[in-house]
């Protein structure tokens, strides 16, 4: 797993039934693995990161050539994230067993990208479209009133930490945003997702 977030948490907890080793690598959590082990040592290996600076381009050649060539890349994070034509390259040449992913540098994917002509039986593209469904609207409404029923109870958010110096007053962020704050603050960064979102739980 690259980078601890709930997303992550979740993941690892449905592993648990498949008698698998789970393991991490963040720079900001003391502990995990850093990313260059985990690349060598893993058999598949899941990206969950926002789109950062530092995680823009994350896996790219060096990076999947440091991965068995019996490996799997999953990235249902962002798309930024991994260089799809150094990806395409590896699947096609045997140093990588397979991918899957649904997201991509350019969304809805470009007809021309590389991933497409790769081998059908050792690559899975999908649309990053899971959250259009029927449950995600009432349960995402349910979440709601259960943050602002938390903060008028005094209590903080689930997942988010309080930034105590902030000059605007109970802006809170997503853990794993921290790292960027100030860039957040200035500027988009993830691009499926505005500045402004950090204000939001």
């Amino acid at each position: 797993m690259a980078q601890l977030d709930v997303t992550q948490t979740n993941v690892e907890q449905r592993l648990q039934g498949w008698g698998v080793t789970v393991q991490a690598s963040d720079p900001y959590v003391p502990g995990t693995l850093s990313l260059d082990d985990l690349l060598r040592t893993s058999d598949v290996v899941s990206l969950h990161v926002v789109l950062t600076r530092e995680t823009r381009n994350m896996i790219g050649p060096r990076e999947l050539a440091l991965m068995k060539p019996s490996a799997i890349l999953v990235n249902t994070s962002r798309g930024g994230a991994v260089v799809e034509e150094a990806l395409a390259e590896a699947i096609d040449a045997g140093r990588l067993a397979g991918a899957a992913l649904d997201v991509f540098q350019q969304e809805p994917i470009d007809m021309s990208n590389p991933l497409l002509h790769c081998d059908p039986d050792r690559v899975i593209l999908t649309p990053h479209s899971i959250g259009h469904n029927l449950e995600t609207g009432p349960t995402g409404v349910q979440m709601a009133f259960d943050n602002i029923d938390r903060a008028l109870r005094g209590e903080p958010p689930p997942i988010a930490v309080t930034l105590p110096n902030d000059p605007r007053l109970h802006v809170t962020v997503r853990a794993h945003d921290l790292r960027d704050y100030e860039q957040l603050t200035t500027e988009p960064t993830d691009e499926h997702e505005p500045a402004e979102r950090a204000t939001k739980p």
